[in-house]
């Protein structure tokens, strides 16, 4: 797995979090939304997380159409349940009584499509489905849209909207791997990015990786090595593990770096790395020196992705 240095640093402007019991920057509880009569629960926590995190920034609002503007989002579990519920309906019905608007629901990118939709957004609209580490991943392709001059803002991060059904195989799947989470619970979590501008404060994400890795191959201390500027002080696992390789990633990490587990994250899907973040970020901002964090997400089924995140 390459590890991509940014050649422009990107800067985090501002947070939207919705999930409950995270003490992290502009979170609300998934219990406080409004109900809309044309956005799923999976579109309206996207939409509700983009508002907060624009409420953190404020002066800075795209114009109409603002082709400089983007949307990356990611999730493991996309619209399931309204994908659910229209085979059940097709399953019923005769398809001409299936209805438009319900249809719409079932497009992944639907959450991204209806922020784009609110805030007038032209440019990028791009949405991972790649498991528990989409999240993280969508982060990382909103720092490259950035870094290569393709949008001037970006709103990244993930959301899960987990059902019944789902929550029920999950606790099937912990059966067998005991060191998932007891459940999974609904949040998004998202962040506004920008080309850094060395006149304003902020955390900037300076390095990025993206790769899978079944065999859980992948080396802390040869990626620590590789990141010797800035210096990474502190290894932030968002993800949950088989133990065997948080053992293995322990005895890696040298004396400037250690391991911490955030745990309020793991059971929120793809919006667990970028909650972590948002979470973890205050550490680093009170860090006497100018030191960094390695915010490393790790699937089940291997996919792993990398930030490195400093002052």
């Amino acid at each position: 797995m390459r590890l991509v240095r940014l050649p422009v640093p990107v800067r985090i402007v501002s947070w939207g979090i919705v999930a409950e019991r995270v003490p992290a920057p502009a979170a609300a509880a998934p219990s406080q939304l409004e109900g809309s009569r044309r956005l799923d629960r999976y579109a309206e926590l996207g939409c509700a997380a983009a508002a907060l995190a624009l409420e953190g920034a404020p002066g800075i609002r795209p114009a109409r159409g603002d082709d400089t503007w983007g949307v990356v989002l990611g999730s493991s579990l996309g619209c399931w349940a309204s994908n659910a519920e229209f085979l059940c309906d097709l399953e019923r019905h005769r398809p001409a009584r299936l209805s438009p608007a319900l249809f719409v629901r079932t497009v992944a990118n639907s959450a991204a499509g209806e922020i784009s939709i609110a805030r007038g957004i032209g440019g990028a609209s791009q949405m991972l489905v790649s498991g528990w580490t989409a999240g993280a991943e969508a982060l990382a392709e909103a720092c490259a849209l950035l870094a290569e001059g393709r949008a001037r803002f970006v709103l990244a991060g993930g959301l899960e909207a987990p059902d019944g059904t789902l929550r029920e195989q999950h606790r099937a799947r912990r059966r067998t791997l005991g060191w998932l989470p007891d459940t999974l619970e609904e949040a998004a979590a998202l962040c506004l990015l920008t080309a850094a501008d060395d006149e304003k404060p902020g955390p900037r994400i300076v390095a990025y990786a993206r790769g899978h890795d079944p065999r859980g191959e992948w080396s802390l201390a040869d990626a620590v090595r590789r990141l010797e500027s800035p210096e990474i002080e502190s290894v932030v696992v968002t993800d949950p593990v088989p133990p065997e390789i948080l053992q293995r990633w322990e005895r890696e990490a040298d004396r400037r770096s250690l391991v911490h587990f955030v745990e309020g994250s793991r059971a929120f899907g793809a919006a667990g790395a970028p909650l972590a973040l948002a979470c973890t970020v205050p550490r680093l901002e009170a860090m006497k020196r100018a030191g960094a964090m390695l915010f490393l997400a790790r699937g089940p089924e291997g996919a792993t992705a990398v930030l490195v995140v400093c002052r």
